[in-house]
């Protein structure tokens, strides 16, 4: 194996099989190659990535595509008996996924060498790239088909809610006829949803995230979480810390909103903001602030893992947070007990969205490869075992089910994610930059629910 860390895209190449001409071809120009980005060479095909940061994500770089090793080298003498490779297949995967953990990052590696060992003269490329920017796969994939087709890949991960327009933009390709039924079936319904939004499946979802609810200080509760703000505010002596100045403040009120009977999409298909929904929405905030139920430091928070820092400083009994936040974080030393969120009406239903794999060639032969390592790495046991070690949700119920069930977390997520529903697709980045503003206006109190619900809603009018 190779790894290339020169730039920012991890390069792994393993061989199967024997020696092969590209493999040769490789040894002859490592050694100057190595020396020149400063990558040792390895003594061993062993799969060990480098330089990958635990629960972190690599900053945006813009980055060129990363040649195969000797690909530009003069030809060399092959002895007459190698076999040539016979198939090449590229994967290209998300900083999100690739570096979340290292024991996410190692699992996947050694997963990927099993599923592909039996494959005759394969070689295997894995990529890390990021989804979108100069440097992202999306914008190698629309301009280099026309330049570079080769070293484009076969198989990639991306966000869900980017699927429809990856396939609409021929950047992917339907999943219809290379996926069965059962494969399918085993998905959570939010997931499955996420694949199949209409007749074509445009993905195979991995993992769930966005997955949102309380986590509170045991004993905050006397007789059971509360299910609406209602209950919440009756509360006495307690502080929630909600992350007010980003986007999970946003997607708080949206849910709230749509809890009402807000609607994002009206009959003549128009991006919509109902004044009367988002002001009662807006209520339950205007409510827990002025009563101090909500932490006044909830406004200037801007992320749930800045909320979640106040919240383990002393900032407050509970805090909004999501389950990919809580699977990375050490909460060693303060127990912990969890909640849904509560809505107007009762509790509220988790949005979520995920990351998905999808076909990025038009070839049908490098289709049915990559399908085939996909759903190998896809069996329940194998998505569990990655999964569990990357501190992300699977995709697959089976897969959850072959998680800890002695776990209070791992208990109170298994309903959770079976409740879920994806993020609504009406609810684009300027709907959710406009609730972003109207959540800190109503925390800031320079504004009534009533006066921020009408200049949002006159905000998307034409």
């Amino acid at each position: 194996m190779l790894l290339d860390d020169s730039t920012n895209s991890s390069i792994l190449l393993f061989m199967q099989r024997p020696l092969t001409l590209i493999l040769l071809l490789c040894l002859v120009c490592l050694p100057a190659c190595m020396q020149q980005s400063g990558v040792p060479v390895a003594e061993s095909p062993s799969v060990t990535p480098t330089g990958l940061t635990p629960g972190a994500v690599s900053p945006p770089q813009e980055t060129p595509i990363v040649t195969p090793a000797g690909a530009n080298t003069p030809a060399v003498g092959v002895p007459a008996n190698v076999t040539p490779v016979a198939q090449l297949l590229i994967i290209w995967l998300p900083p999100e996924i690739a570096t979340r953990t290292t024991p996410g990052s190692e699992t996947f590696l050694q997963q990927l060498q099993e599923v592909t060992a039996d494959i005759p003269n394969l070689e295997v490329r894995v990529e890390q790239k990021m989804v979108s920017g100069q440097g992202g796969m999306l914008n190698y994939l629309r301009t280099g088909r026309h330049v570079a087709p080769d070293i484009l890949p076969d198989l990639i991960i991306l966000p869900v809610e980017q699927l429809g327009a990856a396939l609409n933009d021929s950047l992917i390709y339907p999943l219809n006829g290379l996926l069965d039924d059962s494969a399918l079936a085993s998905l959570y319904p939010a997931a499955r949803t996420l694949a199949q939004p209409d007749a074509q499946i445009a993905g195979y979802p991995l993992a769930i995230t966005g997955l949102g609810h309380l986590a509170y200080t045991p004993g905050v509760f006397s007789e059971g979480p509360a299910k609406t703000w209602e209950e919440l505010l009756a509360l006495p002596g307690q502080s929630l810390v909600i992350a007010g100045g980003g986007r999970a403040g946003a997607t708080l009120v949206l849910q709230l909103y749509l809890d009402a009977g807000g609607v994002l999409i009206n009959e003549t298909g128009q991006s919509v903001l109902q004044v009367e929904p988002l002001r009662r929405a807006l209520e339950q905030l205007a409510a827990g602030r002025a009563s101090g139920l909500i932490a006044t430091q909830s406004s200037s928070a801007g992320t749930i893992m800045e909320a979640w820092q106040l919240f383990m400083s002393g900032g407050g009994t509970m805090v909004q947070t999501t389950a990919d936040q809580l699977l990375l974080t050490q909460t060693t030393g303060r127990p912990l007990a969890y909640a849904p969120l509560p809505g107007i009406n009762g509790r509220l239903t988790p949005l979520v969205n995920g990351w998905a794999w999808a076909v990025s060639t038009p070839e049908p032969a490098q289709q049915r490869l990559a399908v085939q390592v996909m759903l190998a790495l896809m069996e329940a046991e194998r998505l569990a075992e990655w999964s569990y070690a990357s501190g992300i949700l699977p995709a697959r119920q089976d897969a959850f089910a072959l998680w800890p069930q002695d776990n209070a977390y791992v208990a109170f997520l298994g309903p959770e994610l079976l409740l879920a529903r994806p993020f609504p697709l009406g609810a684009s980045n300027t709907i959710m930059g406009i609730l972003g503003n109207a959540v800190a206006d109503v925390l800031s109190q320079v504004a009534t629910p009533q006066v921020v619900a009408e200049e949002a809603a006159a905000a998307l009018q034409p």
